[in-house]
């Protein structure tokens, strides 16, 4: 009998333990006809998951500031209801590792993401059509990124100092690349700037001293002052048009590179 008994009692326990039940002690503010969270109040679970419903609503933001600074929690479970995230709201969650964002989520605001430094891998549904500057900067361990294939810019700074990180899709809805957008990104090796692409801002790859290749498309109509400075290993850029337009760019190399352009190469030492 006693066997059988601390056996249903593990059953239970364990149906605890993973029954992925809603984080309790959030802060949720339903005030005004919507719900927002405004903060982890006295939730300290290592896996929050946050509901979906609150007081008979949907829950619609996460706060600005919300889970800042919130250094206990390992994983973060958003659930479909949710819109928008607001300014920094997970920065600095030095512990989070994984974050998972729903296919209905729409804007990702300023700095939402800096400084989550254990935070590996993240995907971000195609229902997005903003993402803030600085979103991703000081992610120094993340290696893995799918962006939206909604978004129209690469804000300044928003994987400045992500260290690890390796390789990057840009999608073909992005038209601009903005300053430090990839600055101190030491692991990344090659990248392929996608035709819509008109403007790369000043320092966009700064300091990024393991590249060795880029495209860049011939549409190109400004790349900013400095975009490539520090870039020891880049040796190659495949330019989508002719020698005539990269010298219209008005682009100082301080590298051993060769432009190779579509009526021959260029080289700067």
């Amino acid at each position: 009998m006693k066997r059988i008994i601390t056996i249903t009692m593990t059953i239970i326990l364990t149906a605890i333990i993973f029954c992925g039940c809603d984080s309790s002690g959030l802060d949720i503010d339903a005030t005004y006809g919507e719900c927002w969270v405004r903060g982890y109040g006295s939730c300290r679970d290592e896996e929050i998951i946050i509901p979906s419903t609150y007081d008979s609503k949907e829950v619609t933001d996460i706060d600005e500031f919300a889970f800042s600074n919130c250094r206990f929690a390992k994983s973060i479970v958003i659930p479909d209801s949710v819109k928008s995230l607001w300014e920094y709201s997970f920065a600095k969650c030095t512990s989070l590792t994984n974050i998972t964002l729903p296919y209905g989520l729409e804007h990702i605001d300023i700095g939402v993401f800096r400084r989550c430094e254990s935070l590996i891998s993240i995907t971000i549904p195609d229902s997005v059509t903003f993402i803030g500057e600085s979103s991703f900067s000081g992610c120094e361990n993340l290696t893995y990124v799918k962006l939206s294939n909604n978004i129209e810019n690469i804000g300044a700074d928003m994987f400045s100092g992500c260290y690890a990180l390796e390789s990057i899709e840009i999608p073909n809805s992005v038209k601009w690349i903005g300053s430090s957008a990839f600055s101190g990104c030491g692991s990344l090796t090659s990248i392929t700037i996608p035709e819509n692409v008109t403007t790369i801002g000043q320092h966009a790859f700064l300091s990024c001293n393991k590249l060795e290749s880029i495209t860049i498309p011939g549409g190109i109509k400004s790349i900013g002052a400095l975009s490539f400075y520090q870039c020891e290993s880049l040796t190659d850029i495949y330019f989508e048009g002719t020698k005539e337009q990269w010298r219209n760019l008005e682009q100082t190399l301080y590298s051993n590179a060769t432009v190779h352009c579509t009526d021959g190469a260029l080289q700067y030492s």
